[in-house]
């Protein structure tokens, strides 16, 4: 998509767990975006993520708001893991389904406590389906049918209308 629409991307490859656990990877995006809002138009700049990518994306702008730094003109994430905990429906109706992350019991739970280093899970931080999504930019929403992470798409899709 990047080469066809002939744009710039910059992908962060921030710190993850085991070695370095939250907030080290949200503070690792949170530089690169500081230092991109500042060498760039933000109403020229958009952000993307799938999955846990996608959810770092959302979390970013809540703390962007809060440092009141510009934010980007768009967003697009793919299956936002927006929610550590293991809340929506699909978690159960697409386990097995789900040939990437098949089970939340199996893989995504202990990487999602990993990831926290203790944390509570509801942080919105690590859980940025529990923060304030008012003044979001516009949001390209995408899942599929099969994904594990699929109600959580639709719980973003709701948070994000609700808060217009």
């Amino acid at each position: 998509m990047a080469a066809y629409g002939g744009f710039k991307i910059i992908s962060i490859d921030y710190r993850m767990p085991p070695d370095h656990p939250y907030p080290a990877g949200l503070d690792d995006c949170m530089k690169v975006w500081r230092a991109t809002a500042e060498t760039n138009d933000p109403k020229k700049l958009g952000l993307f993520g799938s999955s846990a990518g996608a959810g770092m994306v959302v979390a970013m702008i809540l703390r962007a708001k809060e440092e009141g730094l510009p934010l980007p003109a768009a967003l697009a994430v793919g299956t936002p893991w927006v929610d550590l905990t293991e809340t929506g429906d699909t978690y159960r109706t697409n386990e097995w389904l789900d040939n990437v992350l098949v089970s939340y019991r199996s893989y995504l739970g202990r990487a999602a406590r990993l990831y926290a280093n203790g944390n509570d899970l509801k942080d919105p931080h690590l859980s940025p389906i529990y923060g304030d999504f008012h003044g979001f930019p516009p949001t390209v929403l995408t899942s599929g049918t099969r994904d594990l992470l699929l109600s959580l798409t639709v719980l973003t899709h709701r948070k994000l209308r609700r808060s217009m």
